[in-house]
């Protein structure tokens, strides 16, 4: 038996939805969650392997994981998706306030390249070639994605490992993203995604900053959890 991406979302919402709703993320598609904290917004995203399968070395409906903060004092970016008037910004929305989350299972078996290509067209094979030069062809693990068998057998295992990665790793990440003072310490530990000096890590470093030369708001309430 060979599964589809539906199956890894049927178990996405009998597992990991439900937990993070235990958080406060109670609005979400297959896919993503968001919280909103006052006017701050947290989200949880979820990304299919999809058509890299085969650079990356596994199935297609693998997947990686983020999560992500859009604090009200930095500004958001035009062109936010919204529903019934709140923003559902996706985890490149939140640039450079993006965790991407790793895994702690063993999983040594991504084999980029492996399949003989089908149906391609001839700038797509030369595209092909080219990557088999820059990309590590052997067999191998990948931290950041989670490998997911074809006949599932491991779904159960890699969707819990995944709860893990959110709940740890990743609630801690969101705390640090509504405390200025905390983005700054993390711009300067280089623990954000972009390149030293991007556009996206000036404007949140500027931003950071103002926000620390205004008065202290009062005392902000934990989001809800049950």
């Amino acid at each position: 038996m060979t599964i589809s991406v539906r199956d890894v979302n049927r178990r996405l919402r009998s597992v990991l939805w439900p937990k993070l709703d235990d958080y406060g993320f109670h609005e979400r598609t297959d896919r993503v969650a968001w919280r909103y904290w006052e006017e701050d917004i947290d989200l949880v995203e979820v990304e299919s392997v999809g058509t890299d399968y085969d650079r990356s070395g596994c199935t297609s409906f693998s997947f990686g994981a983020y999560v992500a903060g859009l604090p009200f004092w930095l500004k958001s970016p035009e062109g936010l998706p919204h529903k019934e008037g709140r923003p559902r910004p996706h985890y490149w929305h939140c640039d450079p306030l993006i965790r991407k989350l790793t895994k702690s299972l063993k999983q040594p078996w991504f084999a980029p390249f492996s399949q003989p290509p089908r149906n391609l067209t001839e700038p797509m094979r030369l595209h092909r070639e080219g990557l088999q030069r820059l990309i590590r062809t052997d067999m191998h693990d990948r931290p950041d994605v989670w490998f997911v068998f074809e006949d599932a057998r491991n779904l159960e295992k890699v969707v819990d490992d995944l709860l893990l990665a959110v709940t740890t790793d990743g609630r801690a990440f969101l705390e640090r993203t509504h405390d200025a003072a905390a983005v700054l310490n993390m711009v300067s530990g280089r623990e954000l995604v972009p390149r030293p000096g991007s556009s996206a890590e000036i404007a949140v470093v500027k931003a950071a900053e103002a926000r620390l030369l205004r008065p202290a708001p009062p005392p902000r309430s934990n989001p809800p959890v049950k």
